[in-house]
């Protein structure tokens, strides 16, 4: 028997040669991610700790925003069949802003570009008195669902609706999503390339060992009430085999909670990136 304590624990790293940052930081984050998303129209932008790409048609802004955060791989490149999917269907009369988390984007590693709670819903509160948004719809994925925690505890009054997808923020107190990521033995290939490429990275490691509370990151579903919301609409995107989450035990709590959901049926953790079925429901939930 032994006890989980990954925030006082060595960090877990698998060291990698500077080739590898030179492939994940340079091609992929500086230079495709940049050109994919430049040819769209949008454009980077920091304000506060956040930094982010955006796109808006000037004067057709009519519906509420878009804000998305991604989750722990390679940064929005991954992204971008549902990105582009969601541009298709929303940027003629919504605003657009996928927020870029650089700390778990296998960049050249940086351990001080970490924004926490307290920075992440301010700068969250600044980009919607810089764009003058009043509401806006969030959409976070995986790790992006801990940072949309933070929202709905922090601000929700800024959050019309919102969309958790692979959702490592319910339950947090059960030891699954810490265990699967941190400590378990990999025994399928699957596991072998999340082990190596992702949960061993040097920046995601340190992140996960040294940043990640569950106290703020776990939301019961309690908090998502707020009198200036009554309750907000809510919705999650399960993955059947989800190899993080531990989707029969979310699936459970969120039905005893009457929070509608989407079972995807025969997909793993990231799955939903390259699904036209979640991608058909994610867009009927934002409309």
């Amino acid at each position: 028997i032994f006890y989980m304590r990954h925030i006082l624990d060595p960090v877990r790293v698998i060291f990698r040669p500077l080739a590898f940052y030179f492939v994940t930081d340079t091609i992929v984050n500086g230079i495709l991610a940049k050109w994919n998303l430049s040819l769209r129209g949008y454009r980077f932008v920091q304000v506060g700790h956040l930094q982010f790409w955006t796109f808006c048609q000037e004067g057709n802004e009519n519906e509420e925003p878009i804000i998305f955060f991604h989750g722990i791989g390679v940064g929005l490149l991954t992204y971008q069949p549902f990105i582009s999917t969601l541009h298709k269907k929303f940027a003629n009369n919504r605003r657009i802003i996928l927020i870029s988390m650089r700390c778990v984007s296998m960049r050249y590693p940086s351990l001080q570009d970490i924004p926490n709670m307290s920075e992440t819903s301010e700068s969250i509160k600044q980009i919607f008195d810089h764009y003058r948004i009043k509401k806006a719809v969030f959409i976070g994925h995986s790790y992006g669902t801990a940072c949309l925690s933070w929202v709905v505890q922090k601000c929700p009054e800024l959050i019309s609706r919102v969309i958790f997808v692979d959702p490592i923020c319910f339950a947090l107190f059960e030891p699954y999503v810490v265990y699967n990521f941190v400590y378990r033995t990999p025994y399928k290939l699957g596991h072998f390339y999340l082990y190596y490429f992702v949960c061993r990275e040097m920046g995601i490691s340190y992140v996960v060992s040294r940043h990640f509370w569950w106290t703020q990151n776990n939301l019961y579903v309690e908090q998502i009430k707020s009198c200036a919301n009554g309750k907000l609409p809510t919705y999650v995107l399960l993955s059947e085999r989800d190899c993080i989450v531990n989707s029969d035990l979310v699936r459970d709590y969120l039905t005893d909670n009457q929070i509608e959901y989407y079972w995807a049926p025969k997909l793993s953790h990231g799955d939903f990136m390259h699904d036209k079925a979640s991608w058909k429901k994610i867009c009927e939930w934002i409309s």
